[in-house]
This record gives C-alpha cells, structure tokens and sequence, in this order.
C-alpha cells in the first residue's frame, strides 16, 4: 500500500495506526503470509467503540500477568485491527483507537486475554518468518534424502500440520489435483519430487 492510502484509511477512521504496521502494509501488502492463518487484510469492523485500557479490562481478574479463562468480557474489547487468527477464536490484534493506541493484544473466545507489551509487531512477525525459515530447510533436506510421504508422515508426528503447502512451496510446484490419501496423489508428489531433485 503507498503511503497516500493508508494516511487515508487513518484519516476517514480516525484510527492511528503503528509505524510497524505501516511499514508492514508498504512493504508487504495489505494481508499475505505470516503468523497463524497469515496476515490478515484491514478489516475496519472492530475499531469502535475505542480501547477501554488493559487496567480496565482487567479490573476484575487477579493476576493480569497469568492468562486465563474468563479474564476479560469479551463485549469489552474494541478500538483494534485484527492481525493474525490463529483459529479457534485466538486473534492477535493492534489498538488503532482509544487508550494505549500502537500496543498489541492477544485474545481468545474463552476470555483469555494478554497484552504483549515485551514484543513489537515487527518482533513477532520476524520470529515467525525466523522459524518458518528453519522449518522449510528442514523440509528441503529431508525431501532430497526420504520420499515425500516420509517426509509428511514425519512432520505430521512433530505437529506441522502445514507440512503440504510447505513441500509446494519448497518444490515450487502447485498442488496435484487427487485426493490427499490416494495412491494416485503420492505417485504424482513422488514424480514431481524427483523432478525437482533433477533440477535442483
């Protein structure tokens, strides 16, 4: 996004949004790859009524530091711009309106709440994108030594359940149009692997 939009988008909204974030719309676009589901693009629903305050939020739990069910009424949380959704109702999300504008907030449908005053967005987006790394040049050395139902069969025990659209993306190749658990699909992931080792 240039520089002119999102000055608009702050301007008819009266939001103001974090020169991270900012920097993130302009350099990498408005949504795309990232934590949980990916980044997600602006979506304006959630920026009124403005960000009561985290003390407020929190008036009523006990340890603020300790997150847990029910910590917040979730009617209460507004003023923000969601970022990532990890499923499951758990949302990472910047304040653009009201108290503490430019902070992030962690939160999911059970009331659990957090707010990330240690991390900026540039932080948590760089640690994805450093472990994201790591993991797609475990998956490329192992697709040059097993085949890819190994390979899959192996990530899936380690929890990785990405592992598909992370072996296109290392084979820069698009999905094989049979059924995930059909013979026809390994074959073809098979064939498109040792292909790739050739023209590796």
């Amino acid at each position: 996004m240039s520089e002119g939009e999102i000055r608009q988008i702050e301007k008819e909204n009266h939001i103001v949004l974090s020169e991270d974030y900012k920097e993130i719309l302009k350099e990498l676009g408005n949504g795309g790859a990232g934590c949980g589901y990916g980044l997600e693009k602006i979506e304006l629903t959630n920026i009124n009524p403005p960000y009561i305050g985290t003390e407020e939020l929190l008036r009523n739990w006990e340890d603020p530091k300790k997150i847990g069910c029910r910590m917040v009424n979730l009617s209460e949380i507004s003023g923000y711009i969601k970022l990532f959704d990890y499923g499951c109702g758990i949302e990472y999300c910047l304040i653009v309106n009201g108290k503490e504008k430019g902070e992030l907030i962690f939160f999911d449908c059970d009331g659990r709440f957090e707010k990330k005053d240690d991390k900026s967005l540039l932080d948590v987006y760089e640690n994805w994108l450093d472990e994201n790394l790591t993991i797609l040049k475990r998956i490329k050395d192992k697709l040059t030594k097993k085949t890819v139902e190994e390979v899959i069969k192996e990530e899936w025990e380690s929890k990785n359940f990405s592992i598909r659209i992370m072996i296109y993306s290392v084979m820069d190749i698009v999905a094989p149009t049979a059924s995930h658990h059909t013979e026809e699909y390994k074959v073809a992931m098979e064939k498109l692997r040792l292909e790739w080792l050739k023209s590796s």
